[in-house]
């Protein structure tokens, strides 16, 4: 087999190395314009509703709206940080987990919502804090097979009674989407806890293994 051209690898070298830069870029450009363009539609539509002929005309002007939006966005931002702030306060907090318990005991509304609070305490705040406790490797779905898998707790007394193991759960998610994937209960000695956070764990399986956490220093390396 004949060797590539100089010319032509080198191009071909090249043309990769600048598309690996551009893809990304234009995806994270198309997204957050899409991102901002969904918060903010709204805003000018409020604005249409005032019966004003000089509303009307500045509405008209792309780069007033645009300011509008920018501006909108702010104020989205500051009332987010703003509840966040009073959310820390005990009368509200309490009063937030009362209306929590009550949303909770709604059939399928409760289940939706606490799965979506878990999934962001998981994904945003890291180990330790949300349903996902570490991050772990498990031989699946067959030996030789590794996957990464999230702890979630220990198995429930009756499971550990009935095989007379010491079991754990462990939530395999499915790539890209980690809202989906398998609950499974597997013997502790079987379960190897990794060093990266839950968050890095996240990026790991959301990406499809593009994206790696650090390496860790101390990881032995690999025997052939």
């Amino acid at each position: 087999m004949s060797e590539m051209n100089p010319s032509r690898l080198h191009f071909k070298n090249t043309f990769l190395t600048g598309l690996l830069t551009v893809v990304p870029l234009a995806l994270t450009l198309i997204v957050s314009v899409w991102l901002f363009n969904q918060l903010t539609d709204l805003i000018p539509l409020l604005l249409r509703q005032i019966p004003s002929d000089a509303v009307e005309g500045l509405l008209e002007n792309p780069a007033f709206v645009f300011a509008v939006r920018v501006i909108g966005l702010g104020l989205i931002v500051l009332g987010i940080y703003f509840v966040g702030l009073i959310t820390k306060g005990v009368v509200v907090r309490e009063l937030l987990a009362a209306l929590e318990r009550l949303v909770e005991r709604v059939p399928m509304v409760g289940t939706l919502y606490s799965t979506i609070k878990q999934m962001g305490y998981a994904i945003f705040r890291g180990g330790g804090t949300g349903v996902f406790q570490e991050v772990v490797l498990i031989e699946y779905p067959r030996t030789g097979c590794y996957v990464i898998g999230f702890l979630t707790a220990d198995a429930a007394g009756e499971l550990n009674a009935r095989t007379g193991l010491d079991l754990v759960s462990v939530f395999v998610p499915t790539t890209p989407n980690p809202t989906s994937g398998f609950l499974l209960m597997l013997p502790r000695a079987d379960v190897t806890v990794l060093d990266m956070t839950v968050v890095d764990g996240m990026r790991l399986v959301i990406s499809g293994g593009a994206v790696r956490p650090p390496a860790w220093k101390g990881a032995p390396k690999p025997t052939a």
